[in-house]
């Protein structure tokens, strides 16, 4: 402790939030062992999918206001936008419920063979409950209270993972598992929302269109274009899957896949927690100075010096590297890490420093390239007939529009013109 208060602020913060988030990724892992044990594969199945669809809706329901929390100036702004958050993640939950009603009543058939019947109430719930929590997350950072923000993830995980456990060691199922972890979450959500009204002396009141008119009138871009961006970023991370799949067969997307979620979980690690303490740093210091080059130039810095050694390791051993660890079954997709380093550690620097788009209210440039980055994966999964010059095309593709992306976040970041 001694020792993590003598180092700067910067990696004081960036070593607790690593220590948060790790904790926090780490207590799932160890519970998914006891799960596969207890639960049959043929019912898991169907809850992984489900908690996919959990995951893209509560982004949808956010609305991507949760975001727009750095861009408050004052607690009655930022008390109106949390409001206006869980009021829009209501009413969307609310119209997807009747559009899905409607859609059972017409196509049943379509409805039971898509199974849009099975945990729907679940998982709009949950949505909800999701998206919230984005919201209270960001304002434990707003406020730079890095160490509360990590000790409640750590405390949501577990609870989650003890829910889980029990819910199938009383043999409740899949079912049971569901029910539990909404339970469980929303409790902590709610003691979240409890806690940040006091540390932030907020006035929550009753609904009123005022606070609805002025936070959208205010944040207009985050619903409109920010969330349609993401889903977007968010449905290109999948698509490689996907088109393999389709095009070369199940053993390769297979491989594929388990390289990107080797790849990906650890670095999501690493440059989240510089991204938390990033962006608290950067939008203050763009709130009194009008930029924020400053706090992205040096993050820039400490992303490189982060990442340079790991994903030159995986560009010269990944194949040995995932034989070693996943079997000599796996070791094509050591080889497809090795092609896909390059790629990955430019995302790793780039991602956390794209936040400026959101400081700045760039967001419609956030949406074009997200729509450009869309458009080379299909393009190149669909025209190519070889499998690793394909993944050879997308990591140079994606490498260079990630080299666009920084660029542009740094042009954004430097002083307004007068």
């Amino acid at each position: 402790m001694l020792m993590l208060q003598s180092l700067p602020i910067f990696w004081r913060r960036f070593f607790i939030v690593l220590t948060g988030t790790g904790l926090a990724q780490i207590i799932p892992l160890t519970a998914m062992p006891i799960l596969t044990r207890l639960i049959p594969p043929a019912e898991l199945g169907p809850y992984f999918i489900w908690l996919g669809v959990v995951t893209v809706l509560s982004v949808i329901f956010s609305l991507r206001l949760d975001v727009a929390v750095f861009n408050t100036r004052t607690p009655q702004e930022l008390s109106d936008l949390l409001q206006t958050s869980v009021v829009g993640a209501v009413t969307l939950a609310g119209l997807a419920y009747a559009g899905l009603e409607i859609f059972s009543h017409l196509l049943p058939k379509k409805a039971t063979q898509w199974n849009l019947n099975q945990w729907r109430i679940e998982a709009l719930i949950l949505a909800v409950i999701w998206s919230v929590n984005k919201g209270a997350q960001n304002a434990y950072i707003f406020g730079a209270h890095f160490r509360r923000q990590a000790a409640v993830r750590v405390i949501q995980a577990a609870s989650v993972a003890v829910a889980q456990v029990a819910a199938a060691w009383a043999g409740w199922g899949v079912q049971g598992i569901i029910l539990l972890q909404t339970l469980a979450t929303g409790v902590i959500v709610l003691w979240n929302t409890i806690d940040i009204k006091r540390k932030f002396k907020l006035e929550f009141s009753l609904f009123n269109k005022e606070y609805l008119k002025n936070t959208f009138r205010e944040h207009w871009r985050f619903p409109v274009i920010s969330m349609p961006a993401d889903t977007i970023g968010s449905f290109s991370g999948q698509l490689p899957i996907f088109l393999i799949g389709n095009r070369f067969g199940a053993l390769p997307a297979g491989q594929f896949a388990l390289t990107n979620k080797a790849l990906a979980t650890p670095m999501k690690l690493l440059a989240g927690s510089v991204l938390t303490v990033f962006k608290e740093e950067a939008a203050r210091q763009y709130r009194e100075t009008g930029q924020c080059r400053d706090a992205f130039t040096k993050t820039l810095n400490r992303l490189v010096l982060i990442g340079f050694l790991p994903f030159t390791g995986l560009f010269f051993f990944s194949g040995a590297l995932f034989e070693l660890v996943f079997g000599a079954e796996w070791r094509e997709a050591g080889v497809y890490a090795s092609i896909l380093a390059p790629m990955f550690f430019m995302q790793f620097i780039s991602s956390p420093l794209s936040y400026v788009f959101y400081i700045t209210n760039k967001q419609f440039s956030d949406l074009v390239w997200q729509i450009i980055l869309v458009s080379m994966t299909a393009g190149v999964f669909l025209v190519t007939e070889n499998i690793v010059f394909a993944v050879k095309l997308y990591s140079l593709g994606y490498g260079l529009l990630y080299g666009i992306y920084l660029y542009m976040s740094y042009k954004y970041a430097k002083p307004k013109p007068r």
